[in-house]
């Protein structure tokens, strides 16, 4: 078993730099005991490897507690290297040359190598996209498809924001379960991936969460 998540530490990159974690330290001591808790601030809950639902996009669109319990468990994943160094969008051929099984695949995740810019600003001020031309063949084109994942931190490039607005809309305009997991750890797969898990925090009618996303 793998995992394809990030530690989420106050050095977590943030799309545009805008958002943090900020830890705070408890300590209770006695001469009886020894007692520590954190507090954990997020200024966002799409920071570090989290998942973008419905409705971060749509106005009424499914949360992640509005999904079924079997939905977090994928047992069609297809891994694709696509190497991007620079903050370029990738296109519907770029992908669908390289996908095995168009029909069954319910992940597909994208290597493009980014993540070895994680420690740069180049990570977020730079960091490649999916076009919205893309991400509508994909929706239309794979019928089995319920996400998407990647090793850079938005699905929206720092450069082409607009762009990158339509792109989500359209992974989400039928309003199905589906979701986006940005900011990947994918460099640790080394072999073919059977299943995957991804495990979010159930915030009640959240639009995204961070999460834990396993793969064996």
């Amino acid at each position: 078993m793998i995992r394809l998540s990030y530690n989420l530490d106050e050095n977590t990159p943030s799309y545009g730099n805008r958002n943090k974690l900020i830890v705070n330290q408890k300590t209770i001591k006695s001469s009886d005991f020894y007692v520590t808790e954190s507090e954990w601030h997020f200024t966002s809950n799409h920071l570090g490897t989290h998942i973008d639902t419905p409705k971060h996009f749509i106005k009424d669109g499914l949360s992640l507690t509005n999904f079924p319990t079997d939905f977090w468990i994928f047992n069609n994943v297809e891994l694709i290297d696509i190497p991007i160094t620079s903050g370029k969008l990738i296109e519907f051929e770029q992908v669908i040359t390289k996908i095995k099984n168009p029909f069954n695949i319910e992940l597909l995740l994208i290597r493009t190598g980014y993540e070895n810019y994680r420690g740069e600003e180049k990570y977020w001020n730079d960091n490649p996209g999916i076009s919205s031309s893309c991400s509508n063949l994909l929706r239309n084109n794979l019928p089995s498809l319920r996400g998407i994942g990647f090793d850079f931190i938005s699905l929206t490039s720092y450069n082409f924001r607009d762009d990158g607005k339509q792109s989500h809309f359209n992974l989400f305009k039928d309003n199905s379960p589906f979701i986006i997991i940005e900011d990947m750890k994918l460099s640790v797969i080394e072999s073919k991936i059977e299943k995957t898990i991804v495990a979010p925090l159930f915030i009640d009618g959240a639009d995204g969460s961070m999460v834990t996303v396993f793969s064996i």
